[in-house]
């Protein structure tokens, strides 16, 4: 636990050197990062999740709906917890095209080895930025909540 603690936060404390360089621009770019989250955060929606089993692989397939939100802003996950003594499965999605509509919306993938249950997973929005702590400095997590496939 101390050792997770000094691994995730204090050792990343370092970092916040960096943001008092050239004026603090840094740190001013990352509370702008952060107030726009807050922002723009309720707009922030998933749509149809698709799965599909390709041999040994399986395909996800989920719509997000960004509102005003800039797509840098955020990255699509496929979680599943760890199991044993193994850490969670966390397997970054691909931005495929911009879905037709008014809305401003993207289909994003990820494909997996089939050596767990598809409802092991879960499609998430977690905040990124480069020198941001996340889940320290911007905790809102999305996560799927009605999906298809279980």
């Amino acid at each position: 636990m101390v050792r997770q603690y000094a691994d995730e936060c204090y050792i990343p404390a370092a970092a916040f050197r960096r943001r008092a360089e050239k004026r603090g621009s840094l740190g001013a770019d990352l509370v702008a990062w952060e107030a726009d989250l807050a922002k723009y955060r309720p707009s922030l929606r998933f749509g149809f999740a698709t799965l599909q089993q390709t041999g040994r692989q399986l395909l996800f397939q989920v719509q997000v709906f960004l509102g005003d939100m800039n797509s840098d802003a955020i990255s699509v996950e496929l979680y599943a917890n760890g199991e044993k003594h193994a850490g969670p499965i966390i397997e970054k999605m691909s931005r495929g095209e911009r879905l037709a509509g008014g809305e401003t919306g993207y289909t994003y993938t990820a494909l997996v080895p089939a050596t767990r249950l598809a409802a092991d997973y879960t499609p998430r929005l977690v905040p990124q930025r480069e020198a941001a702590l996340v889940p320290l400095e911007a905790p809102f997590i999305l996560w799927h909540d009605s999906l298809s496939w279980r």
